[in-house]
């Protein structure tokens, strides 16, 4: 058997036509970071980023965009040839990359919309690195072939995606925080670092498989990218992404329709092979609704799946209200819209309580593509957007009888992505995924072959000197972009990373150290330094045992909040009622210690009842201030008005609990709190509720109402079969011990052991902490 060495495999990836072996070394140079680009969904790095799965992606392909790009520039200064073919799809998505950039410069914060939020890394940026990869695959992906060894690699790379999602559901893998981050809900999520993302991953790798199958031509190949395309069904059940699974049913649906009802281009063999596929598909839909049903599989995906028709039939789930606001405000700008990321902003200042949406909760994208599209490039947005997809259908329809399943399944895939967009956002990887599906579709075009190269009348061939000056000049150029868009990003990537962590381990003097640091270099990241800033100061202000000395956590702690409240001001930015809730609360915290911050938290809720009079946050938060100023009337007044817009009876409980609580009045406070977690049901979704109870009976030392409510809250735990968090137990145990009921503390050790038999070692320490003078068992009741 002949051995090929690697360097002749690279070979056969470049065209028999190339001649010099500049343009050679540029070709494989490009295709090699092609190859590379495709690693992206497996680049994780908690070293860089406090979001391992995303930045470090982001990163990545920005990277090797600009150095692919380069490389391909180059190659048309040697020979124009490899300039991309005319095609609609070409015109249609360059046309769209100018109207969202348009868009964005003249949004509301042209600066968000170039680039993004620290944790998403979208904005113009991203749309352009995409336009700059369409552009490469569309010059030098022009044969069946390259795109077979595209797919394949991308398949190949999806398959690994797949057993590090099985792998991290098992426990065996901790690429990046916990090894198993979602186990509650028991949603793979993979190296993707959310379960939507993965889903939406899978739905085109699944697509590429079944390209493969249509391309290749052994039929051990075809069967095994039949079953990897099977494989990935199962993976994309088990992600819990119910708009992934209703834009793969809308597409498995149309490609079976047109195939076993369309024009006459498979035999009756091929046609019982289908059959034979959807018997596999209903056999192994069956085993899993079977899992569902006999407890023995993961029971959230498919709990998920039958919750969504009631949200969709019943229009209970609150992204309809964010659809709503969404298409209300684009009413307001409907031509060219608000510019990207611009959806947190516009949310926040015009959500008002609906039937759908009664409470706030916090949305920076619609849920839906289209809507998205039309609050960030207006109407002129989304016909551009849907140009793309038109003129990719019409370039399929045109061809289709060049490689008839292959346009089918490209057509399929572009329904699918269309239908998913209905319900959900885009994520990074199905941007860059349907970028290189368009890219695809573009080589259906007949005329896209390679280009005869134009009269030297037209495009004069440089000379020597003139190729040198624009090689050095491009080189510059990227080196320049790669320190603006990836060396700096990553560093500020890595201060920010700092700075949370060790907010997270205590260290609030470094925390605001890195904040400080991180705040002078990049002006895009200011918002959310500032507000997770205050969210810093403000723990430590709460915090009775904190380390910082508390004359310079005031000082911090004042400076932090006037600098966010200038950047608050500024513009419209990210999220600015969350920002200037928290503002308002570390000011209303501050004014402990120094009371003249109370006239500054009342100022900056003020400004947040300006930016929208139909937050309950911000006249609870008012509440409290009149409060603290003795005006207890006119503070329930305002909680009346916040519970007149929620209409949440057990925050309006808690919260005056709470107030009554920070001015002394414990007693009254304990009353009220207990009745908002009632009425709330907060028993099994709130330890904090719990928790801030419990500290209450705390301070008047009443033990014994303490012991009584920890015993409700385990009692309701298992009226309602729930999972209870084992140190309640302990907390019981600590209770009982404090109250001198030594028998009741062993029994609680007692059950903490038969509840969780793991944790008996801690068990027995507890009850071998009471003396051996009382070391005698309860009975079991």
């Amino acid at each position: 058997m002949t051995k090929i060495s690697p360097l002749k495999y690279m070979r056969r990836l470049l065209p028999s036509t190339s001649s010099s072996p500049h343009e050679q070394i540029l070709l494989l140079g490009i295709k090699a970071g092609l190859f590379l680009i495709f690693l992206s969904p497996l680049v994780i790095s908690t070293y860089l980023s406090y979001f391992p799965a995303i930045a470090p992606p982001v990163l990545y392909l920005r990277f090797l965009i600009e150095i692919v790009l380069l490389l391909y520039l180059l190659l048309l200064l040697k020979n124009p040839e490899w300039r991309p073919a005319f095609s609609p799809i070409v015109a249609s998505f360059f046309i769209f990359v100018l109207v969202v950039g348009i868009s964005d410069i003249f949004g509301i914060n042209p600066q968000r919309s170039l680039w993004s939020t620290i944790h998403r890394m979208e904005g113009f940026l991203l749309t352009a690195h995409l336009a700059a990869l369409f552009l490469v695959l569309c010059g030098i992906m022009r044969k069946w072939e390259d795109w077979r060894n595209l797919f394949r690699w991308i398949v190949f790379i999806s398959v690994i995606v797949g057993i590090v999602g099985i792998l991290q559901q098992l426990g065996l893998s901790f690429f990046y925080g916990p090894s198993n981050v979602r186990a509650e809900s028991l949603r793979i999520e993979s190296s993707l670092g959310n379960p939507i993302f993965y889903g939406e991953y899978l739905l085109f790798v699944f697509f590429f498989s079944l390209f493969l199958a249509a391309l290749e031509k052994r039929p051990s190949l075809k069967t095994l990218f039949g079953f990897i395309a099977l494989w990935q069904i199962v993976l994309l059940f088990y992600t819990g992404t119910r708009a992934a699974w209703i834009g793969a049913a809308a597409g498995i649906i149309f490609i079976l329709g047109i195939l076993l009802l369309g024009p006459g281009k498979i035999n009756q063999k091929q046609k019982k092979c289908i059959l034979s596929g959807i018997l596999i598909f209903l056999a192994l839909f069956l085993f899993l609704l079977l899992g569902y049903t006999s407890k023995t599989l993961m029971l959230a995906p498919m709990e998920r799946y039958l919750n969504s028709w009631t949200a969709l039939f019943y229009q209970t789930d609150v992204r309809f209200g964010a659809w709503q606001i969404g298409l209300e405000a684009w009413k307001k700008r409907p031509v060219l819209g608000y510019g990207q990321e611009s959806f947190s902003y516009i949310y926040e200042t015009q959500w008002h309580p609906t039937e759908i949406a009664r409470e706030f909760a916090p949305f920076d994208t619609a849920h839906n593509k289209m809507i998205d599209l039309l609050v960030e490039s207006g109407l002129v947005g989304l016909l551009s957007y849907i140009a793309i997809f038109t003129s990719s259908f019409f370039i399929l329809w045109k061809n289709r009888f060049k490689n008839y399943l292959l346009a089918l399944f490209a057509a399929g895939a572009f329904l699918t992505y269309s239908i998913r967009g209905l319900f959900a956002f885009d994520g990074l990887q199905a941007s860059f995924l349907l970028t290189v599906t368009f890219a695809f579709a573009h080589s259906f075009n007949a005329e896209n072959k390679k280009n005869a190269a134009l009269p030297d009348k037209k495009f004069p061939a440089l000379n020597t000197k003139m190729r040198i000056f624009f090689t050095l000049l491009l080189c510059v150029a990227t080196i320049f972009l790669i320190k603006i868009f990836v060396i700096e990003p990553a560093r500020d990537q890595r201060i920010f990373r700092q700075m949370v962590l060790a907010a997270d381990n205590g260290e609030t003097a470094q925390s605001l150290f890195w904040l400080e640091k991180a705040a002078k270099y990049n002006a895009y990241m200011r918002r959310e330094i500032y507000l997770q800033g205050m969210v810093v100061a403000d723990f430590a202000l709460r915090k009775p045992d904190e380390k910082m000395p508390r004359d310079l956590l005031l000082a911090e702690s004042k400076k932090i909040l006037f600098a966010a409240g200038n950047n608050l001001a500024a513009a419209k930015d990210y999220s600015p009622i969350k920002t200037g809730l928290v503002a308002t609360r570390l000011a209303y915290d501050l004014s402990m210690e120094n009371p003249l911050m109370l006239a500054e938290s009342e100022k900056i809720v003020n400004g947040v009842r300006t930016l929208n009079p139909a937050m309950p946050q911000s006249y609870y938060l008012l509440g409290a201030i009149q409060f603290r100023k003795g005006r207890p009337k006119e503070g329930i007044e305002l909680l009346k008005k916040a519970y007149g817009i929620d209409g949440n009876a057990a925050r309006f409980f808690w919260t005056h609990g709470e107030i009554l609580a920070e001015n002394g009045e414990f007693e009254k406070a304990a009353i009220l709190m207990k009745k908002g977690i009632i009425t709330g049901n907060w028993w099994t979704a709130d330890n904090g509720a719990i928790s801030g109870l419990a500290e209450i009976y705390g301070r008047l030392a009443e033990y014994e109402k303490l012991a009584s409510f920890y015993e409700e809250v385990l009692w309701r735990y298992e009226k309602d079969r729930k999972s209870s968090n084992p140190l309640l137990y302990a907390y019981l145990f600590a209770t009982y011990r404090k109250i001198g009921d030594w028998e009741k503390a062993r029994f609680t050790a007692e059950r903490l052991e038969r509840k969780y038999p793991d944790l008996q070692s801690a068990a027995q320490e507890l009850i071998s902490s009471l003396g051996k003078n009382d070391d005698k068992r309860v009975e079991t009741p």
